[in-house]
Protein backbone atom coordinates (compact mmCIF):
# COMPACT_ATOMS: atom_id res chain seq x y z
CA UNK A 1 0.00 0.00 0.00
CA UNK A 2 1.83 3.43 -1.19
CA UNK A 3 1.86 6.35 1.14
CA UNK A 4 -1.21 7.96 -0.84
CA UNK A 5 -2.77 5.58 0.00
CA UNK A 6 -2.61 5.08 3.87
CA UNK A 7 -5.58 6.00 6.25
CA UNK A 8 -6.32 9.44 6.87
CA UNK A 9 -5.92 8.41 10.85
CA UNK A 10 -2.23 7.31 10.33
CA UNK A 11 -1.31 10.19 8.90
CA UNK A 12 -2.63 11.94 11.27
CA UNK A 13 -0.57 10.02 14.26
CA UNK A 14 2.85 10.31 11.98
CA UNK A 15 2.25 14.23 12.28
CA UNK A 16 1.37 14.56 16.05
CA UNK A 17 4.30 12.27 16.90
CA UNK A 18 6.86 13.90 14.66
CA UNK A 19 6.02 17.03 16.25
CA UNK A 20 5.72 15.88 19.98
CA UNK A 21 9.76 14.88 18.81
CA UNK A 22 10.25 18.27 18.08
CA UNK A 23 8.71 19.56 20.78
CA UNK A 24 10.96 17.50 22.99
CA UNK A 25 14.40 18.18 21.14
CA UNK A 26 13.73 21.80 21.65
CA UNK A 27 13.09 21.40 25.36
CA UNK A 28 15.82 19.25 25.86
CA UNK A 29 18.45 22.00 24.34
CA UNK A 30 16.38 24.85 26.00
CA UNK A 31 17.44 22.52 29.44
CA UNK A 32 21.14 21.93 28.14
CA UNK A 33 21.31 25.64 27.80
CA UNK A 34 19.94 26.70 30.82
CA UNK A 35 22.29 24.10 33.08
CA UNK A 36 25.25 25.54 30.68
CA UNK A 37 24.01 29.25 32.24
CA UNK A 38 23.06 28.19 35.96
CA UNK A 39 26.65 26.84 35.57
CA UNK A 40 28.92 29.72 34.64
CA UNK A 41 26.92 32.33 36.79
CA UNK A 42 26.44 30.28 39.67
CA UNK A 43 29.24 27.45 40.16
CA UNK A 44 32.56 29.79 41.36
CA UNK A 45 35.91 29.06 39.45
CA UNK A 46 39.27 27.17 40.54
CA UNK A 47 41.96 29.18 40.86
CA UNK A 48 45.76 28.31 41.83
CA UNK A 49 47.24 29.53 45.39
CA UNK A 50 48.41 33.01 44.58
CA UNK A 51 46.24 33.80 41.50
CA UNK A 52 42.79 36.11 41.11
CA UNK A 53 40.00 34.46 40.05
CA UNK A 54 36.22 35.90 39.49
CA UNK A 55 32.75 35.05 40.69
CA UNK A 56 29.36 36.38 40.75
CA UNK A 57 28.55 34.73 44.13
CA UNK A 58 28.04 36.95 47.11
CA UNK A 59 29.98 35.09 49.51
CA UNK A 60 33.03 36.23 51.02
CA UNK A 61 36.63 34.69 50.29
CA UNK A 62 39.71 34.23 52.70
CA UNK A 63 42.41 33.71 50.44
CA UNK A 64 45.09 35.95 48.93
CA UNK A 65 45.81 36.89 45.64
CA UNK A 66 48.88 38.55 44.55
CA UNK A 67 48.14 40.96 41.74
CA UNK A 68 50.61 41.58 39.18
CA UNK A 69 54.36 41.17 39.67
CA UNK A 70 56.87 41.11 42.41
CA UNK A 71 58.96 43.90 42.09
CA UNK A 72 62.39 44.12 44.61
CA UNK A 73 65.20 47.30 45.33
CA UNK A 74 68.69 46.82 45.61
CA UNK A 75 70.73 49.13 48.38
CA UNK A 76 68.47 52.35 48.65
CA UNK A 77 69.96 53.98 51.42
CA UNK A 78 69.39 57.52 51.74
CA UNK A 79 65.75 57.43 50.28
CA UNK A 80 63.45 60.34 49.62
CA UNK A 81 61.60 61.23 52.68
CA UNK A 82 58.44 60.20 50.76
CA UNK A 83 59.52 57.10 49.39
CA UNK A 84 57.68 53.76 50.24
CA UNK A 85 60.70 51.73 50.11
CA UNK A 86 62.34 50.67 53.56
CA UNK A 87 65.56 52.72 54.12
CA UNK A 88 68.31 50.76 53.77
CA UNK A 89 71.07 50.93 57.20
CA UNK A 90 73.44 49.30 55.18
CA UNK A 91 76.39 50.04 52.12
CA UNK A 92 76.96 45.98 51.45
CA UNK A 93 75.10 45.76 48.29
CA UNK A 94 72.39 43.52 47.76
CA UNK A 95 67.92 43.32 47.87
CA UNK A 96 66.78 45.48 50.72
CA UNK A 97 62.98 45.65 49.85
CA UNK A 98 60.12 43.86 48.11
CA UNK A 99 57.04 45.31 46.95
CA UNK A 100 54.13 43.10 46.42
CA UNK A 101 50.42 44.11 45.20
CA UNK A 102 47.41 41.78 47.02
CA UNK A 103 44.25 41.42 46.88
CA UNK A 104 41.57 38.81 47.59
CA UNK A 105 41.52 35.84 45.36
CA UNK A 106 37.37 36.51 44.60
CA UNK A 107 36.19 39.63 43.25
CA UNK A 108 32.73 40.20 44.19
CA UNK A 109 30.12 43.23 42.55
CA UNK A 110 28.71 42.92 46.27
CA UNK A 111 29.85 42.02 49.77
CA UNK A 112 28.72 42.40 53.46
CA UNK A 113 30.06 44.68 55.35
CA UNK A 114 33.43 43.46 57.50
CA UNK A 115 33.99 40.90 55.47
CA UNK A 116 37.89 40.52 54.24
CA UNK A 117 41.11 39.41 55.47
CA UNK A 118 42.25 42.03 58.71
CA UNK A 119 46.23 42.93 58.15
CA UNK A 120 45.84 44.07 61.28
CA UNK A 121 46.75 40.77 62.24
CA UNK A 122 48.64 40.05 59.70
CA UNK A 123 52.50 37.76 60.12
CA UNK A 124 54.71 38.82 57.49
CA UNK A 125 58.14 36.05 57.38
CA UNK A 126 60.71 35.92 55.02
CA UNK A 127 62.64 32.38 55.01
CA UNK A 128 66.17 32.40 53.37
CA UNK A 129 68.83 29.84 53.01
CA UNK A 130 70.14 32.10 56.38
CA UNK A 131 66.76 31.33 58.17
CA UNK A 132 63.68 32.42 59.09
CA UNK A 133 62.70 35.87 59.95
CA UNK A 134 59.62 37.45 61.40
CA UNK A 135 59.36 40.76 60.45
CA UNK A 136 57.30 43.46 62.87
CA UNK A 137 54.98 45.93 61.03
CA UNK A 138 55.56 49.14 60.76
CA UNK A 139 53.17 52.44 60.67
CA UNK A 140 55.04 55.74 61.93
CA UNK A 141 57.22 57.04 59.18
CA UNK A 142 60.05 56.75 58.88
CA UNK A 143 59.86 53.16 57.83
CA UNK A 144 62.63 51.25 59.38
CA UNK A 145 64.41 47.53 59.01
CA UNK A 146 63.22 45.02 59.08
CA UNK A 147 59.91 45.25 58.92
CA UNK A 148 56.89 44.99 56.47
CA UNK A 149 53.73 47.57 55.52
CA UNK A 150 50.75 48.82 53.42
CA UNK A 151 51.93 51.68 51.74
CA UNK A 152 49.17 52.22 49.28
CA UNK A 153 45.38 51.08 49.67
CA UNK A 154 43.07 51.46 46.38
CA UNK A 155 39.96 49.92 44.68
CA UNK A 156 40.73 47.45 41.46
CA UNK A 157 37.08 48.73 40.00
CA UNK A 158 36.66 51.85 37.54
CA UNK A 159 35.57 54.67 39.41
CA UNK A 160 35.97 52.48 43.49
CA UNK A 161 38.70 53.59 46.38
CA UNK A 162 39.90 51.54 49.40
CA UNK A 163 39.02 52.71 52.53
CA UNK A 164 41.69 53.83 55.34
CA UNK A 165 41.39 50.43 57.63
CA UNK A 166 43.34 47.27 57.47
CA UNK A 167 40.67 45.39 56.56
CA UNK A 168 41.25 43.95 52.59
CA UNK A 169 37.78 43.70 51.02
CA UNK A 170 36.60 42.56 47.97
CA UNK A 171 37.94 45.05 45.24
CA UNK A 172 40.41 46.32 47.50
CA UNK A 173 44.22 46.36 46.66
CA UNK A 174 46.82 46.69 49.02
CA UNK A 175 50.23 47.37 48.60
CA UNK A 176 52.99 45.57 50.79
CA UNK A 177 56.57 46.00 51.31
CA UNK A 178 58.53 43.76 52.89
CA UNK A 179 62.29 44.50 54.03
CA UNK A 180 64.44 41.36 55.99
CA UNK A 181 67.59 43.03 58.31
CA UNK A 182 70.09 42.24 56.32
CA UNK A 183 70.43 42.32 52.44
CA UNK A 184 69.89 39.31 50.23
CA UNK A 185 73.39 39.12 47.56
CA UNK A 186 72.22 38.36 44.13
CA UNK A 187 71.20 34.78 43.49
CA UNK A 188 69.66 34.06 46.49
CA UNK A 189 66.26 32.11 47.22
CA UNK A 190 63.83 33.32 49.83
CA UNK A 191 60.02 32.82 50.58
CA UNK A 192 57.50 35.30 52.00
CA UNK A 193 54.81 34.21 53.83
CA UNK A 194 51.57 36.18 55.15
CA UNK A 195 49.80 34.89 58.07
CA UNK A 196 46.34 35.86 58.73
CA UNK A 197 44.49 34.20 61.19
CA UNK A 198 41.16 31.81 59.59
CA UNK A 199 42.67 32.79 56.37
CA UNK A 200 44.59 30.19 54.06
CA UNK A 201 48.57 31.83 54.26
CA UNK A 202 49.66 33.31 51.37
CA UNK A 203 53.93 31.96 50.58
CA UNK A 204 55.20 33.67 47.67
CA UNK A 205 59.20 32.38 46.18
CA UNK A 206 61.31 34.13 44.31
CA UNK A 207 65.02 34.32 43.98
CA UNK A 208 67.65 37.92 44.10
CA UNK A 209 68.55 38.16 40.34
CA UNK A 210 71.66 38.26 38.71
CA UNK A 211 73.06 41.03 38.38
CA UNK A 212 71.24 43.25 40.69
CA UNK A 213 69.55 46.30 39.57
CA UNK A 214 68.39 49.27 41.55
CA UNK A 215 64.89 48.09 40.68
CA UNK A 216 64.00 44.37 39.38
CA UNK A 217 60.77 43.04 38.18
CA UNK A 218 60.97 39.58 39.82
CA UNK A 219 57.66 38.48 38.03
Amino acid sequence: MSADNLPLSMHRRDTAESGYMRHFILLMSAVILLSLALFTLVIPPSYTSGAAAYSSLKVPTASLAIVGPVTAYADMPGMPENSNVLASPQSRSGMSTVQVNVQLATLLMNWDPGTGDDFSQATVVMVTPGGSETLPRRTTPPLSRPGWSIVNKSGVLPGTTANANDLLEPNEQFTLIVSPQANLPAGTPFFITIRIPGVSPLTIGRSVPVPLQPVMDLG
